[in-house]
């Protein structure tokens, strides 16, 4: 009988959450920052594109490495306001500003707190009511100085890391307030004697101080990782590292073949190894064939349809300039540079269509994908005369929709 289960397939591939038992580590980063994660007062900044891994790094390490944190994703709920006080509940902490007694006769008592006065409780059901006496914690909002303080006292009381994750959500006001934090955390280490309190900060980016708001004394003690996107060799490896953890046979060569649709994100390798192995299941098979993978690819597509399927159509749609326009993006799919020089377009382009194209023919076309009504598919390189996606994951986007298409250049 067999033991593969759709509950070990979906633990080890993991498309939708951190990649924690199916990880290629990158290079030395993996070592370095747990080495960073040990350093006294040192802060982490973890950033780079959209689906490269960053998450997963963070929290692969700090899980092997057995080091408490909490995880606090930025998103338009969190506020300068209201940042310390979820930060403070995340840790387990209540703000008592107030508490009122009532006792069973009738009679008040009220006792008034400082701004400082935290408390640790059990949400369960510390405070519970009875026949006699009645208390109830009032909270209210905090926005003073004595919140950075507090956060920086309840990480080094639980011996803990803050991560804060897709900071390139984060407002001015918030990234001033993080940015504070983190100093005032490296100011607190010189009078603990633990060095892991500290801040990971973690977004999409290709430029810290587009994330992160630093001045001198920030800077000098901020260790910063940029991740890049992975080799079509590690993307393999997370493919086939997990068929061979739930003993699943697989043709490395064609393996290898699919996995450069992924242009290098971790993401897709998750999605096509969780799919194409689901499907071997459902067949009564414990060994990948090249229909599993198809069908992963298919499904990929269609999860896919309303987020990159929809910019696509409208990228390309038009009977005038349909042809050139699907072919740039043909072009800038089956490059393996991120940014690409327009020659290479020009000369990829001429190659689709098998005809000698010359430049200008490209130019009209390739603005047009710079624009609003085109859904700003394309973008300005990050090197001079350069072409890119603007978002980076539509890049294997349209590697499979080539596929899908049996166009190769």
């Amino acid at each position: 009988m067999s033991k593969l289960t759709k509950e070990k397939i979906n633990k080890r591939f993991t498309p939708t959450s951190p990649a924690v038992h199916n990880y290629v580590e990158k290079g030395t980063k993996h070592e370095e920052l747990s080495e960073s994660a040990y350093q006294k007062g040192c802060q982490i900044i973890v950033y780079g594109e959209s689906g490269v891994g960053k998450t997963s790094l963070i929290w692969s390490q700090l899980v092997k490495e057995e080091i408490n944190f909490t995880r606090i994703g930025i998103d338009t709920t969190i506020t300068r306001a209201n940042f310390c006080s979820k930060v403070m509940e995340e840790l387990g902490f209540q703000k008592t500003t107030q508490k009122e007694s009532q006792t069973g006769n009738g009679t008040e008592a009220s006792i008034g707190a400082g701004a400082k006065l935290w408390s640790l409780i059990d949400f369960k059901g510390t405070f519970k009511a009875n026949s006699n006496e009645i208390k109830k914690i009032v909270n209210i909002p905090y926005y003073s100085e004595a919140d950075i303080d507090a956060v920086s006292k309840a990480l080094y009381s639980t011996n803990s890391i803050l991560f804060i994750d897709d900071i390139e959500k984060a407002d001015d006001e918030l990234r001033i307030l993080i940015s504070h934090l983190g100093k005032k955390l490296s100011d607190d280490s010189a009078g603990n004697t633990s060095a892991i309190p500290k801040i990971i900060y973690a977004g999409i980016s290709n430029d810290v101080d587009r994330l992160i708001i630093t001045d001198e004394s920030l800077s000098s003690r901020l260790t910063d990782y940029k991740i890049e996107v992975l080799s079509n060799d590690d993307i393999a490896g997370i493919i086939t590292d997990g068929f061979d953890s739930l003993g699943i046979s697989y043709d490395k060569a064609l393996i290898l073949e699919y996995a450069k649709l992924c242009c290098g994100y971790p993401r897709y390798a998750h999605w096509i190894g969780l799919k194409s192995a689901l499907n071997s299941l459902t067949e009564g098979r414990e060994e990948i064939l090249e229909v599993d993978l198809e069908k992963a690819i298919t499904t990929i597509l269609e999860k896919f349809e309303a987020q990159f399927r929809d910019i696509y159509d409208v990228a390309t749609s038009h009977t005038s300039g349909k042809r050139m326009r699907e072919k740039i993006l043909f072009a800038l799919a089956s490059s393996d540079e991120v940014n690409v020089p327009f020659a290479q377009i020009s000369k990829d382009v001429g190659k689709l269509m098998k005809e000698n194209i010359k430049p200008q023919a490209i130019s009209g076309p390739l603005g047009e994908l710079k624009k609003d009504e085109r859904k700003n598919i394309l973008c300005d390189g990050k090197t001079a005369a350069t072409h890119r996606f603007s978002n980076l994951l539509m890049k294997p986007f349209v590697r499979m929709v080539m596929r899908e298409q049996n166009i190769t250049l």
